[in-house]
């Protein structure tokens, strides 16, 4: 009985033997089949990568490099022209006595000198400029110019975004401390991220400014100036002066600030998004020199009147800050710090300067009729 099932195991030995070579076999076979496949399909790319990928790259590297031949020909040429118009625009203003005949013909030279000075002035600022000394202290030497102007167009749209989305989460910060009461960690992290949010806007605006925007150059500097203040104001908070007389007014002054900030940020992005939904309809046939076509004057004016009393609520609430701030110096002397007198100087700068500048823009808008807000548009289209 041992020999037939030392036998019959023998025979199961044999049969699995041949099973495995079998399943070997196979999978020898389908791995080859696998790897034709793959080489197939190498193959297959590798041909789309020189039949497409190749030559793009090459007519990209050699539009890049005409980019950059045209670019470094268009500023010579702008700082010719420039230079030749100077010694032109001195001898037409020293021409006098002149013939009633001859005086029409000089106010046409004129005329046509500034319209061409103008013109060249607006290439000039849509060529690559370089970063500056600000962004060159926080960035050191990177290029943040943008070639396309889809990708400018973009960065402002995202700049604005920013703007609301933070302004909401500073404002709530700012209703939280007042919830709270004084010596609470949120007034730190308010005040730390006022610091930050200016300071990002002053490293943003500067990138959009050497982008071409046409960015008021007092915003600018009011956001720097902006910094400065939450700065001195974080060095403040922990003094016995600011907590007991200045907290409660300031971050009242900075929910009402906040509040209108967000109002104005709101207008800005809904007119850059008017703008930008015209796209190729906006024929500039239809824009005058001082204005923008009917369809979008009326919905611009009534946002821009709606917007301007309670940016000039801010303003006097800056002004407001300033008199509290001498009558604290004033009237507790044991109290005073410089931190007091330094944050009066700041605010009565921000006011002065807010002041005028939104009355001259209230007056420009009412003046000509609203100025023509498509050039973003026709810069980053």
């Amino acid at each position: 009985m041992a020999e037939p099932s030392q036998k019959e195991a023998h025979e199961n030995n044999t049969v699995e033997k041949k099973s495995e070579k079998g399943s070997e076999s196979e999978s020898a076979t389908s791995s080859e089949a696998r790897l034709a496949e793959i080489v197939a399909e190498l193959a297959k790319t590798h041909a789309e990568y020189e039949d497409k990928l190749q030559p793009a790259f090459v007519a990209y590297s050699s539009h890049s490099k005409a980019l950059q031949i045209s670019e470094e020909f268009c500023e010579k040429q702008v700082k010719h022209l420039l230079h030749n118009l100077a010694p032109l625009k001195k001898q037409l203003k020293s021409l006098k006595n002149l013939p009633a005949s001859v005086m029409h013909k000089q106010l046409e030279v004129e005329t046509s000198m500034r319209e061409l000075e103008v013109a060249i002035r607006n290439v000039r600022r849509n060529l690559p400029a370089s970063c500056g000394f600000y962004l060159y202290l926080v960035l050191g030497s990177m290029n943040v110019n943008m070639q396309s102007n889809k990708l400018k167009l973009n960065y402002k749209i995202e700049y604005e975004t920013f703007k609301l989305f933070v302004t909401w989460a500073l404002l709530f910060l700012s209703l939280l401390c007042l919830y709270m009461g004084g010596g609470s960690v949120w007034d730190s992290v308010l005040l730390f991220a006022l610091v930050w949010f200016y300071c990002t806007l002053t490293i943003r605006e500067s990138i959009l400014k050497v982008n071409g925007s046409n960015i008021n150059g007092w915003w600018r500097l009011y956001h720097f100036i902006a910094t400065g203040l939450s700065g001195i104001i974080v060095l403040w908070a922990d003094k016995r002066s600011f907590q007991e007389h200045f907290r409660w007014w300031f971050l009242v002054y900075t929910c009402t600030m906040l509040l209108a900030h967000q109002m104005q940020y709101r207008y800005q992005a809904g007119t850059l998004y008017r703008l930008q939904a015209l796209g190729d309809r906006a024929n500039p046939m239809e824009v005058s020199v001082e204005g923008i076509r009917a369809s979008l004057a009326t919905p611009m004016l009534r946002d821009f009147a709606l917007l301007m009393p309670f940016l000039y609520v801010v303003y006097f609430m800056q002004f407001y800050m300033v008199y509290l701030l001498v009558d604290l110096i004033h009237t507790h002397p044991d109290t005073y710090s410089w931190h007091a007198a330094a944050t009066a100087a700041f605010f009565g700068v921000m006011f002065l300067g807010n002041i005028c500048t939104t009355s001259f823009a209230i007056y420009s808008k009412y003046r000509y009729h609203f100025p023509d807000p498509l050039e973003l548009l026709k810069k980053f289209q």
